[in-house]
């Protein structure tokens, strides 16, 4: 634990800055999945299906990485909350 920082402030600094991450998480789900599907299509010679197939489950990669955070911060900050 840092000198002079509280248990509670390391854990809200922790939670803020997995929860920063979400956007760059997004964009590079999205990115990848468009570089594989234009790969595939220049294999292919199916240009531009893959590459739209591609963004397309990216974004759907993304936003269920995202969904997996935010369940377990919230998780972690019910468990926290005093009963």
């Amino acid at each position: 634990m840092k000198q002079g920082m509280k248990r509670d402030e390391q854990v809200d600094w922790r939670t803020s800055t997995s929860l920063a991450s979400i956007g760059i998480e997004l964009a590079a789900s999205v990115l990848i999945g468009a570089f594989l599907g234009n790969r595939l299509d220049l294999y292919f010679h199916t240009k531009p299906w893959l590459m739209v197939g591609g963004l397309f489950l990216g974004a759907a990669a993304g936003f269920y990485s995202i969904y997996k955070q935010v369940a377990a911060v919230s998780r972690d900050e019910n468990d926290k909350a005093p009963k």
